[in-house]
């Protein structure tokens, strides 16, 4: 009885190490991909940034400044990020920190991250960065009124001063 109860022991631990081993075979073969948007200042505005993942269609994950998401990528796979700044804001750049076993490639709205050699422990980082446009300089309604009440005014100068001088004839 003594040796059924070892045997069933060391069958538990031993099922309990397969599945640790298991669990930590499984996640080997995924990268991790952490993506934030940076933005100033944190006003609650909402920015969309657009994740295409080969075999899925693509999800559009909405975040405001400061905040982020987190992705997990099989191994073989490639990961595409794009950047939509709302009206107002203007995406700046986007910089990346490739984890061991991934490989990163920044494009102008974006990035293309490849999970090469999955590793678990290590975590491929992007930072979308946007800043806020100024407004142009549009003049106004009142601003034109002046402008063409000037160009009115010089207009009837013009011809009250044509007016008494007359054209001038050679001599």
């Amino acid at each position: 009885m003594k040796k059924f109860i070892a045997l069933r022991g060391a069958g538990f631990i031993l099922t309990i190490l397969l599945s640790i081993l298991s669990m930590k075979s499984a996640s080997a073969g995924e990268c991790y991909v952490s993506v934030t948007n940076a933005a100033e200042p944190h006003d609650g505005t909402v920015f969309r940034i657009v994740t295409e993942t080969d075999g899925f269609d693509p999800a559009v994950m909405e975040v405001t400044a400061g905040e982020g998401f987190g992705k997990t990528l099989a191994e073989g796979k490639e990961m595409t990020l794009g950047g939509d700044a709302p009206p107002g804001w203007r995406l700046t750049g986007v910089s990346c920190e490739a984890a061991e076993g991934a490989a990163v490639t920044e494009t102008e709205h974006g990035a293309r991250g490849e999970c090469k050699d999955g590793s678990a422990e290590g975590v491929t980082t992007c930072s979308f960065t946007s800043v806020r446009v100024e407004a142009e300089n549009v003049p106004t309604l009142s601003e034109f009124s002046a402008i063409g009440i000037g160009i009115l005014l010089g207009l009837v100068g013009a011809f009250i001063v044509y007016r008494r001088h007359g054209p001038r004839r050679w001599r």
